[in-house]
């Protein structure tokens, strides 16, 4: 007879990882430093760093007062996203500093600077010995 394997209570899932980086979106978009997050939590900015890579798991409590301190409800950080916002997702985590930034600015022009602006990136980005 086979036996199950046990899974350490401590290792780290798949969904404390994403719990992680939503995390960490959330603290780029209100330009809050980890250091600040931490102050607030009562926490080091080393812990905020291991709850954003998902190195240590957020318990209950500590994720309401997170969301707390974004304003966000709870469920933000557990919403199932479909797969262009997981695309969207993706490119925030390359580089969110800049992704955000990128973004915010991006909403303030009207629409038709916003598609001009697609077009010249994606003509950009094809041209480009830059692209990837």
């Amino acid at each position: 007879m086979a036996r199950k394997r046990q899974l350490n209570p401590r290792t780290v899932a798949p969904a404390d990882i994403e719990l992680g980086k939503r995390i960490r979106i959330a603290r780029n978009e209100a330009k809050i430093s980890q250091e600040e997050l931490g102050n607030q939590l009562g926490v080091s900015f080393q812990q905020v760093q291991k709850y954003e890579k998902g190195t240590n798991r957020v318990g209950a409590a500590r994720l309401q007062q997170i969301a707390d301190a974004f304003g966000k409800p709870v469920s933000f950080f557990y919403t199932k996203t479909n797969a262009a916002d997981d695309e969207v997702t993706s490119l925030m985590f390359r580089d969110p500093k800049y992704s955000i930034r990128l973004l915010q600015a991006y909403a303030k022009l009207d629409r038709t600077v916003q598609r001009l602006f697609v077009e010249m990136m994606e003509a950009w980005a094809t041209a480009s010995p830059f692209a990837r």
